[in-house]
Formats: structure tokens, C-alpha cells, sequence
């Protein structure tokens, strides 16, 4: 008795000691993404994550070994929130062209996308990724593929239901080609104005015109060549 009750206390601390562990590095990256939204991805140092962090520079290092793993782990973190909440909106809706809608509309007004797609062109300047990068980047395109496979999904459960035409072409081809899209429209909007900023607002005009012009796609498609050779 006395010692399942030691071994029932070693493992309560032991999860006691992860929560910790997974409490402090989401404080790390909250800190990192606001700094980063403040003053550019460049100017971060690991100095000010661990100061609004409230834990020291070697704590720091010891949870990510570089700007480069930081950064990672902020994208691959935003990925596949985006996935989650990708998958709670087409439980929403019934049509496959109402859960691909549903999909635009949340990706585009996902802040964490931005975060997510610059990490593609920051890792691929890594000449010689560690192995801690190389599985971080491996759970990234995970996330990317989850994303991609729920947007496939409601394409073929358009064509099957009629509500998106059925030669719009191979699901998983315009699915990668919708992913892509998205992302370089949320690039291409970029961060709305702080409040009280005399910049315009101009993310919420070109989010509704990225939405109508997928809506237009999808509702009246009429395939290039290539992606009908693709789907026979």
C-alpha cells in the first residue's frame, strides 16, 4: 500500500512537472509573437522573450536552441490551431460548399497564418537543419497536410452533393492550389492597423474579395487544361 501511494505520488509530480513545462514554453511563444507583431521577426532577441517572459536567457535556450527553433515552434503551433479550427467549422455546415467557405473565412482571419507561412521561407535558408528542426518541420507540413486534407474533404463532399461542380478538377490538386492562395492572401493583407493608427484598414475589403472570388471558382468552374488532364 505505502508503495503504490509512493509510486501515485512520483507520478503526480511527474505531470505536475509537464504542465509546468508546457505552461512556460507557451509563455515563451506568446512573448515571442508579440514582440515579433511589435517589431519584426529581425529585431527579436531571445533577451526580450525571456525578459517578458519573466524567466531567464539560459531558460530560454534550454526550451528552444535558436531563433530558428523559436520560430518553428511559433509556426508549427499556429498550423495546427488553423487545423482544429479548420475541422470545428465544417462540423458547422452541411454542403461541401458551405464548409469550404467556412474554411476561407476562418483561415483568413487567422493571425497565426502569417507566422505559419514565413516559416517556409526562413527554414529553407537553414544550410544544415539539427535534428530538433528537422522534427519541427516535420510536424509543421503535418499540420499544413491536415489543413489540406480537410479542405479536400469538402471539395469531394461538394461534387457529391452537386453543390460544387463535379469538373472542378482532382480534390487534392485544388486543394493544395486553394491552401496556397489563401496563404499568400493573408501575406499579401498583412496585420490590421494598430487602434488609433492613421493607416486604413484595408484587411477586411481584401479578405471579402478573396472569399467572393473562391465562392466564384468554386460555383462556376470552369478547369484549365491541366487540372482536368489531372482528374481522368
Amino acid at each position: 500500500m505505502i508503495r503504490r501511494r509512493h509510486i501515485a505520488g512520483r507520478a503526480d509530480r511527474t505531470d505536475r512537472r509537464a504542465e509546468e513545462r508546457a505552461r512556460r514554453r507557451e509563455q515563451m511563444l506568446d512573448a515571442a509573437e508579440r514582440i515579433a507583431a511589435a517589431v519584426g521577426w529581425d529585431s527579436l532577441t531571445m533577451i526580450e522573450v525571456a525578459e517578458q517572459s519573466r524567466v531567464s536567457r539560459a531558460l530560454v535556450y534550454l526550451y528552444f536552441r535558436s531563433k530558428a527553433a523559436l520560430r518553428l515552434a511559433i509556426a508549427e503551433r499556429a498550423v495546427w490551431r488553423l487545423s482544429r479550427r479548420l475541422a470545428d467549422a465544417v462540423h458547422q455546415q452541411a454542403r461541401g460548399v458551405d464548409q469550404l467557405l467556412a474554411i476561407v473565412r476562418v483561415c483568413l482571419a487567422e493571425a497565426g497564418m502569417s507566422a505559419a507561412r514565413t516559416l517556409v521561407a526562413a527554414h529553407r535558408e537553414t544550410p544544415s537543419p539539427t535534428p530538433d528542426l528537422r522534427l519541427g518541420e516535420s510536424t509543421f507540413r503535418a499540420g499544413v497536410e491536415s489543413c489540406r486534407y480537410t479542405i479536400s474533404g469538402a471539395l469531394e463532399l461538394g461534387i457529391r452533393d452537386g453543390s460544387i461542380p463535379p469538373d472542378v478538377g482532382a480534390a487534392r490538386t485544388v486543394a493544395a492550389l486553394l491552401w496556397e492562395f489563401i496563404c499568400g492572401v493573408v501575406l499579401l493583407r498583412g496585420p490590421a492597423p494598430e487602434p488609433g493608427s492613421d493607416r486604413p484598414d484595408a484587411t477586411s475589403a481584401v479578405s471579402e474579395l478573396a472569399l467572393q472570388f473562391v465562392e466564384r471558382c468554386v460555383r462556376h468552374f470552369a478547369p484549365p487544361i491541366s487540372l482536368q488532364a489531372q482528374a481522368h
